[in-house]
């Protein structure tokens, strides 16, 4: 621990970025050897737990461009990864002496790795998408050549979206129950096998977003399989002299039709998914009375968007929301997320002993009423990564505004 405070003062000496005021007062804390009061103690194994996910970021590690990193400085600062094993371990002792929950709550990491990725709303959506394309399809044969002794039955676009919902309700309630079951098995609460989401606002939200994203889905993909074959009927007299044949054509709209159909089945699955996960941790959690508020957790592939909210509004308090961005009610007020579809950030709660000084204000939107990121939060979204995550995060601003 001390290795690593001397290291930070080092660092800070040589000009680099990193820690905050408390940092540096942790800093000189543990250098002057003095022993560390039991608030302090479990006031470091929280912030161990909080910033376990800048051991993610470039520069964290020697040998890695920009190291050290502003997180790696602040860790040094706290004692690096030799404090983080012993605070957690102390805080455990402190708070079995008090006869306190030991509240031991999961990585960052883990909480990511714990969303489910919603298979099986994958599967459903797909074959609903796949179905409504085919009766696209052979709509669109009638006008080329005579209809088939054997039609396909294919499934009304209309109702496509609201079979598609109703065949998620089931799926997206034991997501709610399991991630609410397991925030509360992290608190430590006894009544946590207890736990099933019953109250009908948290079910009929979950039933309403849904159900609005895969209406949102169905007709973008009806209108793009249109537009698609509307440029190939334009084209199958050229097609036909350099000797495309009819069924070549339509294999390669059923390609494109298959190709489709499964990046936006996957993006509502990844979108459903997250929002169950979220909203069960967030209903079971949100009554303790040891919980604050919740801290903004992104994923590594995180857009624009939510760096946008992460740098301006990183916590805030229970009942509170991280912003406003759009008139589209499913994403307008930013209580948990998924904030745009494709989303997989998460939070972590904050406890009554980790409140700030002062709660950040919720992030307000621009003129248009959008909450628009800095170059800053594109430049930080890209060393991320989320440019290569083709199921919803974005790749520009349109990726992540929802049509109104």
């Amino acid at each position: 621990m001390r290795a690593e405070a001397e290291r930070y003062r080092k660092w800070k000496a040589d000009g680099r970025r990193g820690g905050t005021d408390t940092a540096r007062r942790r800093a000189s804390q543990i250098l002057s050897a003095g022993e560390l009061s039991p608030d302090v103690v479990i006031t470091m194994s929280a912030w161990f737990a909080r910033h376990e996910v800048d051991k993610k970021a470039t520069g964290f590690r020697p040998g890695e461009a920009g190291y050290p990193s502003p997180g790696r400085v602040a860790w040094a600062a706290w004692g690096g990864d030799a404090g983080q094993t012993w605070a957690d371990a102390k805080a455990k002792t402190i708070k079995r002496a008090r006869g306190e929950s030991v509240k031991a709550r999961q990585t960052p990491r883990q909480l990511l790795d714990a969303m489910p990725d919603g298979e099986p709303l994958y599967r459903a959506a797909r074959s609903i998408l796949l179905a409504i394309g085919k009766q696209q399809i052979e709509t669109w044969r009638r006008f080329i050549e005579p209809p088939k002794a054997k039609e396909f039955n294919p499934l009304d676009p209309f109702a496509g979206a609201i079979e598609m919902g109703n065949r998620f309700i089931p799926t997206i309630t034991s997501y709610i129950d399991e991630s609410g079951r397991a925030a509360l098995v992290e608190l430590d609460q006894q009544d946590a096998d207890e736990w099933l989401v019953k109250a009908p606002h948290v079910i009929d939200a979950a039933r309403t977003a849904a159900l609005k994203l895969c209406q949102e889905t169905t007709s973008q993909f009806i209108f793009d399989l249109n537009t698609t074959l509307d440029g190939i009927r334009e084209d199958i007299a050229e097609s036909i002299r350099t000797g495309e044949t009819l069924g070549d054509t339509v294999d390669r709209v059923d390609r494109w039709m298959k190709d489709n159909a499964r990046w936006r089945a996957r993006r509502i699955a990844v979108t459903e998914s997250a929002r169950a996960y979220n909203q069960g941790r967030y209903e079971a959690t949100r009554g303790l009375d040891f919980v604050a508020g919740y801290e903004l957790v992104l994923s590594a592939d995180a857009c624009p968007l939510c760096h946008a909210i992460k740098r301006q509004c990183p916590v805030i308090p229970k009942d509170g929301t991280f912003g406003q961005n759009g008139k589209n009610e499913t994403y307008k007020n930013l209580k948990f997320p998924p904030f745009h579809p494709g989303c997989r950030c998460t939070t972590v709660v904050v406890f009554d002993d980790e409140v700030p000084k002062e709660w950040p204000k919720p992030v307000k939107p621009a003129d248009n009423g959008y909450i628009l990121p800095s170059d800053t939060d594109f430049a930080n979204a890209i060393e991320g990564g989320y440019e290569s995550v083709a199921i919803g995060n974005a790749k520009s601003i349109n990726a992540f505004i929802l049509t109104e």
